[in-house]
């Protein structure tokens, strides 16, 4: 499914523990979510201001608000997808499962 090829790949381990959604209840992305996410990644070069991504990120994600699913998960969900080049890095060489809770 579409859904397939929009799970991020973490490598071999998955740096974050997604919480249950619940029963019955289904997330995907809106329209145009994923482009907003890659027109603000976060490389990890030197100029870059890990606050201010994540403060528009945080910005982002309210726009995602579909009923029954916590920001706290859409957040987990969608932050490996706001990430590139040594911020991927440094997001896959946390230990498994480390990343619980958005706080």
């Amino acid at each position: 499914t579409l859904m397939d090829y929009l799970t991020p790949n973490l490598g071999e381990t998955n740096t974050i523990q997604l919480p249950d959604l619940l029963e019955g209840v289904t997330f995907d992305f809106k329209h145009g979510f994923l482009q907003m996410l890659e027109n603000n990644m976060l490389s990890g070069a030197a100029h870059e201001d890990p606050m201010q991504h994540l403060r528009k990120f945080i910005k982002l994600t309210y726009t995602m608000g579909q009923n029954r699913v916590l920001t706290g998960y859409i957040r987990l969900y969608a932050f490996p997808f706001s990430l590139n080049r040594k911020a991927c890095g440094w997001l896959w060489s946390l230990p498994e499962n480390n990343i619980t809770t958005w706080n």
